[in-house]
């Protein structure tokens, strides 16, 4: 199962374990889930603001994601993409809620 925490307040979304629907390289959840996380870090990479803190753990496909911005202008372009990517998540969870689980703090 995978399993989202999107907190708020905090500004930062945790994104842990394969949703398991299929094996490894054919799992069209676990893609999903994936593709938006891919998306989400490189836009925070290539934009170069809200002093970002991402930490990666392949092996255990594990990824967090704490944004810190500056000023008003950098924390609604935050706030819109954190909610962008976690409507992403919880559209796949709404599909497979048996292996995707987003919690929202």
């Amino acid at each position: 199962m995978t399993k989202i925490i999107y907190d708020r307040n905090a500004m930062s979304i945790y994104v842990k374990g394969h949703a398991g629907t299929a094996p490894k390289g054919k799992d069209i959840v676990c893609a999903g889930v994936s593709a938006l996380t891919e998306a989400m870090v490189r836009r925070v990479k290539c934009r170069g603001i809200w002093n970002p803190s991402l930490q990666i753990n392949p092996e255990r496909a594990e990824v967090f994601l704490k944004l810190r911005p500056t000023d008003g202008y950098e924390q609604i372009l935050a706030e819109e993409l954190l909610e962008t990517v976690c409507g992403g998540y919880q559209a796949i969870a709404e599909e497979y809620p048996d292996y995707v689980k987003v919690e929202v703090r």
